[in-house]
Formats: C-alpha cells, structure tokens, sequence
C-alpha cells in the first residue's frame, strides 16, 4: 500500500494564488508591450519631426505627442513605476508642449524624442 502525501494546504492556497494571479500578469504584460509600442511610435515621429518644417514637423508632433500620451495611459495600467515616473514628471513640466510646437517644432520634436528614449529603456525593467 503506497501512502502518497496529500498537499499541505499551504501549497493549495499558493497553486490557487498563483492561478488566480496569472490573467492579471498577462493583461499588465500586455498593457506594457502596448506602452512599449507607442514610445517607440512618438519616438520615430518625433525623429521624423526634427528633420521636417513647418506643417509636415507640427503633424510628425501631433502624431509623437498623441503616442506619448498613449504610452502614459498604458504605463498607468501596467503599473511600470520605472518608466511611468519620468514620463509623468515629463508630462506635468511641459503642459503647453502643443502650444511650443507652433514656434519652435524642432526644438519641441527633440524634447519629445529623448523623453521617448528614455521610456523604451525604463519600460524594458518592466517585463
């Protein structure tokens, strides 16, 4: 007769702990691949923009900035402290971005593109 253990309780409430945790993991995953996706986008136009004038770098901007937006609401989601801090203190000390890129849309594409960089690094400790 062979006398199997029966599972501690302990390791029954970790299984079902684990279980329940793994949709919330793989929606913050995904939230975080998206956010990722969407730096990488206003980094691109807003590489694009410095090199454009006049209407063609204030569209590149509109795109870069939308997409930078969109990577904060992502972040939110995700919980990525590492890369959400910077691009919220980015966002909250440069509230007129849209109304600089009238006057000086270069200068504007460049701010938005380093604070792009910087978040396509940090959101990589987030995976």
């Amino acid at each position: 007769m062979s006398h199997r253990r029966k599972p501690s309780i302990r390791f029954a409430a970790l299984a079902a702990c684990l279980v329940a945790a793994v949709p919330g993991v793989a929606r913050a995953d995904r939230h975080c691949s998206f956010a990722r996706e969407s730096a990488f986008y206003a980094r691109d136009f807003s590489a694009d923009a410095m090199k454009a004038q006049g209407a063609a770098c204030r569209a590149k901007m509109k795109n870069a900035l939308q997409r930078l937006r969109e990577s904060m609401e992502l972040l939110d989601i995700c919980s990525c402290d590492p890369a959400q801090d910077p691009l919220r203190r980015w966002l909250d000390s440069h509230p007129t971005i849209d109304n600089r890129v009238d006057r000086d849309c270069p200068g504007s594409a460049a701010a938005v593109n380093a604070i792009s960089r910087e978040v396509l690094k940090q959101v990589e400790k987030c995976f």
